[in-house]
């Protein structure tokens, strides 16, 4: 007599090998899916990051509010960003001008984290450090070099 179908063993070995995948891709799944939305808040910053530069260069100073530059930090609240900060004085973070992304601690996980753009002079030349306070290595975005 010819067999049709599957026995349970052979169901079982297939639900386990489901379990197993399922362990190790929904983490990284989780973390591709953040990693992907904190791109989205480095985007949003140094679009202010553009800003805030055309301001120095028309004025020789940096902007210590956002109605300096014409915007409004308000509307660039989502479900990632809880706030934006523009600081002429960063001295949280070794002084000078920054842009600050305070992160919903939903995103994240942990309460707290940051996007800091932080614009450094040497010699002249202006260039700009980005600084993840609060985050796992695996979901800074490769764009944030740390």
């Amino acid at each position: 007599m010819k067999q049709q179908g599957f026995n349970l063993v052979e169901l079982l070995v297939v639900l386990a090998i489901i379990g197993i995948l399922a362990t190790v891709s929904i983490p990284a799944y989780r973390d591709y899916m953040t990693k992907a939305k904190l791109i989205g808040v480095y985007s949003t910053i140094s679009l202010l990051k553009i800003k805030a530069f055309d301001y120095y260069l028309q004025t020789g100073l940096w902007p210590d509010n956002a109605e300096a530059v014409g915007i409004t930090l308000e509307k660039y609240k989502t479900e990632v960003i809880d706030s934006l900060e523009i600081r002429a004085d960063c001295s949280d973070y070794g002084g000078g001008f920054c842009l600050v992304a305070n992160l919903a601690a939903a995103i994240t996980n942990t309460p707290g984290s940051k996007f800091v753009l932080k614009a450094e002079e040497y010699a002249g030349l202006l260039s700009w450090k980005c600084i993840a306070v609060g985050l796992s290595k695996a979901i800074i975005p490769s764009s944030c070099a740390v």
